[in-house]
């Protein structure tokens, strides 16, 4: 998913900049309890085990930062100008974008439950699945 095709549709003249810590608030509150500070959000994503960037709460966000947070919470998420700033109401409109799958438990997602292929050699009937022809010696 491209950062700046998201974000195309939001334009913010003159807008307050957002923060990374900003982010990090809106994302928690997304998860479960809401976090007071950017602090107190980046511990409990860590302690939730998401592998965060070291970044500086206060730093206004680019879209290269908010891509690498995205991309720590199980997300793929590019940018073509990760200088650029965000406003506070393009954090917005990004975090709803991303919402229902921010708001999973990790472990939740398709790609993370969806059922191994079966092993090589496997006969066994699956729904959908034709059985293979058998083939009589000459």
């Amino acid at each position: 998913m491209a950062l700046a095709a998201l974000l195309a549709i939001v334009t913010a003249p003159a807008a307050s900049k957002a923060t990374v810590g900003d982010l990090l608030v809106r994302i928690v509150h997304l998860r479960g309890p809401a976090a007071a500070d950017g602090a107190s959000a980046a511990a409990s994503l860590k302690a939730a085990g998401v592998p965060l960037p070291e970044v500086d709460l206060a730093a206004p966000l680019t879209e290269g930062v908010a891509a690498h947070i995205v991309t720590a919470l199980g997300m793929k998420l590019t940018t073509s100008r990760p200088d650029a700033p965000l406003s506070q109401s393009q954090m917005e409109a990004l975090v709803a974008i991303l919402a229902p799958e921010i708001a999973r438990p990790p472990g939740s997602r398709t790609a993370e439950t969806a059922a191994p292929p079966p092993p090589p050699g496997d006969n066994a009937k699956r729904k959908g699945q034709q059985k293979a022809p058998r083939t009589e010696p000459d």
